[in-house]
């Protein structure tokens, strides 16, 4: 079920430090994903493929290529030492060359990123992982799309990564009764028993009108089982989910004017309110949120713009990034706001209150 709730402006509030933002030039590609495990210890992945490492909360951040093709999509680190980055592995070409093998991929690091190991390639499926979610050093999800499911591949590990198992879940197939999985986008626990999980279901309608249904799945047993919990049928890909605690969630992804492209629970996702931007802003396209707590988050998208709440969402301010770029990623520490795009920036910023 999916309420709506009205929208006002205030300009009173503001969640960040007040001054310039720090620009961090660390990548001449998108900036897909931003990691922290603690203040000071960070990483960034990019397209084609690089991980960009801080030991100084962003201060300064240090090159650490791959070698060989294609793109780092998601990172995690359960320490400062031990992470996990998944994406794409092309063969035989680059991406636009006739006739390349695109293969789902995972990566290791057991020095904090200095040196990589392949971990787990899915040779026999074209595609890639989008997503991935530790609990623990021993328990992880992985997460993307292969072409010829179509579309859905889900990974675990009960062991750190050392044996990666497919997950098949009934809940998790298309409506077509094709037998095929959902494409899932994302995974996020809140804890290691309370798990959700987003992803789209292609559908066509004949002739030719394509329909997009995005699921939601929740498991309340660390992910042993799996049921559907809400489906939104709009044109907006939801493709990012993220939770504060088992009550309190988010989705976004999608152009804002095509339909629930920015959703928030309050009850651990038996419903899903609309979150609204500015009507001004209606053909942004929204890609990442984040929230520190119940009432301070943010939003960000196209055009370089950041949208900031300190009311749960209720009320937002834009504030301009310095960049017209798309906005890919965001992350928030205890002390500092951290916002990745298309420029290969980072962009930085003090918060300007205590989370407790």
């Amino acid at each position: 079920m999916i309420k709506k709730i009205s929208l006002f402006i205030s300009l009173s509030i503001s969640v960040n430090a007040s001054g310039a933002w720090m620009v961090k030039s660390v990548h001449d590609e998108l900036i897909q994903k931003i990691f922290f495990v603690d203040e000071m210890n960070g990483w960034a992945c990019a397209n084609f493929p690089g991980v960009l490492k801080t030991e100084d909360g962003g201060n300064t951040w240090k090159k650490i290529y791959f070698g060989g093709n294609g793109s780092i999509y998601a990172i995690w680190f359960v320490t400062k030492d031990k992470g996990w980055a998944v994406g794409a592995h092309v063969e035989g070409g680059n991406y636009g060359d006739s006739g390349i093998r695109v293969h789902p991929v995972i990566f290791v690091t057991n020095d904090g990123g200095q040196s990589w190991y392949l971990q787990k390639i899915i040779e026999k499926h074209s595609g890639d992982f989008e997503s991935l979610f530790f609990t623990d050093e021993l328990h992880g999800w992985v997460s993307g799309g292969v072409s010829n499911r179509p579309n859905g591949i889900l990974l675990y590990t009960n062991d750190g990564g050392e044996n990666w198992m497919e997950f098949d879940s009934p809940a998790m197939r298309h409506d077509d009764d094709s037998g095929d999985n959902v494409f899932i986008r994302d995974i996020y626990f809140s804890d290691p028993q309370h798990g959700w999980a987003i992803g789209q279901d292609f559908g066509v309608i004949k002739p030719y009108n394509s329909v997009i249904k995005t699921k939601i799945f929740y498991t309340s047993d660390s992910g042993k089982s799996w049921s559907l919990q809400s489906t939104i049928n709009n044109g907006s890909e939801l493709s990012n989910i993220h939770f504060i605690d088992s009550m309190n969630g988010w989705v976004i992804g999608g152009r804002q004017k095509d339909g629930n492209a920015f959703l928030r629970t309050t009850n651990g996702g038996n419903t899903w309110t609309k979150m609204s931007m500015p009507p001004e802003e209606e053909d942004l396209w929204l890609s990442d949120a984040f929230f520190v707590d119940k009432m301070h988050g943010w939003a960000c998208g196209d055009k370089g713009m950041l949208f900031i709440t300190n009311d749960g969402g209720n009320s937002w301010i834009i504030e301009s990034l310095p960049t017209e770029e798309y906005l890919k990623t965001i992350i928030a520490t205890k002390s500092k706001i951290y916002i990745g795009g298309l420029d290969g920036n980072i962009y930085i910023n003090p918060l300007s209150f205590e989370i407790k």
